[in-house]
């Protein structure tokens, strides 16, 4: 019992790290939507500094009037994008207060950390023994799948130890007290009898050699006797017992050979459900780890994109302002950096929780600082 009580302990303590994970996921999506929601802003504001320049442009003659419409166009875009990060914000709020237990009108307040995004090649050192190693000492999972094991083992013992005799020993001390029981050594109280006349005034019986005469009497009133005293019950009626009891289990129905069989079974069950939760763990391990590689190359990836299409839209808006490319090329630009920008965040924060995967399963305490 008291090994499962343990086991239940760490299945408890896995639960708990698994509610953890959800609950930096929840929140890592709060921090991305955020991120989301802000780029968006700048975007519609960026937009409408670009249809003001537009309006100039159009008002000095230098731009036709349908550059403005395609400006216009852009920002209602942005706008409806605007609305969408912070609808995407709302949810991820509330999704995240759900994994806390809060009220949905709960007035919670993110705060956000100073979070390291790694650029340097730590995934690279990631090695699936090593990880996999620490993850066996670490997941509560593992403790508790030993931990089953051990009862499963000590059940067969228990099984078997009923094909063995039992003996018993056992000793009782005991007395009781009743409010009726009559006190006869002292004697009766109250009662009447008198003469029966039968057969004449007496009835005459031969008894060897003599003849006597029997005369029968009637009860009147039945005899009152006193009530016997409770410490002198107690003292009369005080019993002890003392004995051995031997069992010897013979046949009993097959029932303990069948306990054994179902006790080994269980053994079996456990044994094979730990090795699938390690196989598990191990493919789990090496998926995380892939992962975090592939964020990394595709963060590195992305901020190369952000580079190159920023330094493209930097060109494209001077030749603009210079007439020398039309709205659609330059709102196409604008529109190819700022979904570069989008991805790089996506990125970012996909590499970040990749990373957090892998501290996890090594027991390290999930935490977005520095």
């Amino acid at each position: 019992s008291k090994i499962d009580v343990a086991a239940a302990q760490a299945n408890q303590d896995q639960s708990a790290n698994d509610i953890a994970l959800s609950v930096a996921t929840a929140y890592l999506t709060v921090l991305f939507n955020e991120d989301q929601l802000e780029n968006a802003n700048s975007r519609t504001s960026l937009t409408q500094t670009q249809l003001e320049q537009t309006n100039r442009l159009i008002r000095a003659g230098t731009r036709p009037e349908s550059d403005r419409l395609d400006i216009e166009a852009q920002l209602a875009q942005d706008e409806q994008n605007q609305v969408g990060r912070q609808n995407d914000l709302e949810i991820s709020l509330l999704n995240l207060k759900q994994l806390l237990q809060l009220q949905p009108d709960y007035n919670l307040r993110i705060e956000r950390p100073a979070m390291d995004f790694p650029e340097d090649n730590t995934v690279e050192t990631f090695k699936l023994k090593s990880i996999y190693e620490k993850a066996l000492t670490a997941q509560p999972s593992i403790k508790a799948g030993e931990l089953n094991m051990k009862s499963a083992e000590l059940g067969i013992k228990i099984a078997k130890s009923n094909k063995m005799p039992s003996l018993t020993a056992f000793a009782q001390l005991n007395s009781n007290f009743s409010s009726r029981a009559p006190d006869t050594n002292t004697g009766t109280r109250g009662y009447k009898t008198e003469p029966v006349v039968g057969f004449g005034d007496a009835t005459q019986v031969q008894i060897g050699p003599n003849v006597v005469d029997v005369r029968f009497q009637e009860l009147l009133t039945p005899p009152e006797f006193f009530t016997q005293r409770y410490f002198d019950q107690i003292g009369e009626n005080f019993g002890q017992q003392i004995g051995l009891s031997l069992s010897i289990p013979i046949y009993n129905n097959s029932q303990t050979d069948i306990a054994m069989e179902r006790a080994e079974l269980n053994m079996k069950s456990t044994e094979l459900n730990n090795n699938i939760i390690k196989q598990r763990l191990k493919q789990d391990i090496q998926r995380a780890i892939a992962d975090a590689k592939a964020a990394k190359k595709a963060l590195d990836a992305s901020q190369k994109s952000v580079d190159a299409l920023k330094l493209a839209y930097e060109n494209t808006e001077k030749r603009f302002k210079l007439g020398a490319v039309n709205t659609f090329q330059f709102t196409t630009a604008k529109n190819n950096w700022d979904q570069a920008k989008v991805s790089l965040i996506v990125s970012k924060y996909d590499y970040l929780f990749k990373l957090k995967v892998v501290d996890f399963y090594q027991g390290n305490k999930i935490t977005l600082d520095k």
